[in-house]
């Protein structure tokens, strides 16, 4: 299976994000995930994935929030694979500026095609509008 035959290794997410209030926002995701073979026979590979989100924010106090969302997208292997699927996650985000913001989080994938599930942490720069 998937997560017999790889293991998580470093990732990123790049994004914008509209905010329609200090709540609620909708968001454009492109994440990449460099996975490691745990299985003789099987390479190292990538999985990217362009995703729409929902979110849901709660303000901490000083340009800190966490979140919680959820939203749907295509993923795509180096064989050029592309399958559809869905996520969920949350995570807390800083605010650097009004346009931009550093997030860390956590998200788990499905991808409906092949039944691929997967958790993972993530770091990234998001923009917002």
């Amino acid at each position: 299976t998937f997560a017999d035959d790889y293991k998580i290794g470093p990732n990123f997410i790049l994004g914008a994000g509209y905010y329609h209030n200090p709540q609620y926002s909708l968001h454009l995701l492109f994440r990449y995930n460099y996975l490691y073979s745990n299985a003789s026979g099987v390479d190292d590979t990538t999985l990217m994935s362009l995703a729409v989100n929902a979110r849901r924010h709660f303000p901490l106090g000083n340009n800190f929030s966490w979140y919680a969302g959820a939203g749907g997208g295509a993923y795509f292997d180096t064989d050029s694979n592309v399958e559809t699927g869905g996520n969920a996650g949350a995570g807390i985000n800083f605010r650097l500026s009004r346009y931009m913001e550093l997030e860390v989080g956590a998200d788990y994938h499905y991808m409906i095609d092949s039944e691929n599930q997967y958790i993972h942490g993530h770091a990234g720069v998001l923009f917002r509008f």
